[in-house]
């Protein structure tokens, strides 16, 4: 079987909690400049819950992004498993 038959899993990937200045507000472009996302990620976190402001455009404060970010981390850390589903570990975190 090649590569193209198995189906694409969704990537996750947790930005960190602590990357957005608290007393700052971002523009949309700079929130996609700042976690080098998409435009579509984007939308996706506001429809997850981001809140923003509407004036003209779209702003985003520094203290949302970072609680939005701990929010998410803590919600696919402690979710609990789900039937036929399993933890997988690399040798790495094994020997640790």
């Amino acid at each position: 079987m090649n590569r193209s038959q198995f189906p694409r899993k969704k990537r996750c990937t947790l930005q960190s909690d602590k990357k957005a200045r608290t007393h700052q507000r971002y523009s949309g472009d700079d929130v996609v400049k700042l976690y080098d996302i998409s435009r579509n990620t984007l939308t996706n976190w506001i429809a997850d819950g981001l809140p923003f402001i509407e004036a003209g455009t779209s702003l985003f404060r520094g203290k949302d992004l970072n609680a939005f970010h701990a929010r998410r981390r803590k919600r696919v850390s402690g979710a609990p498993l789900g039937p036929f589903m399993a933890n997988c570990f690399t040798a790495s975190d094994i020997t640790r």
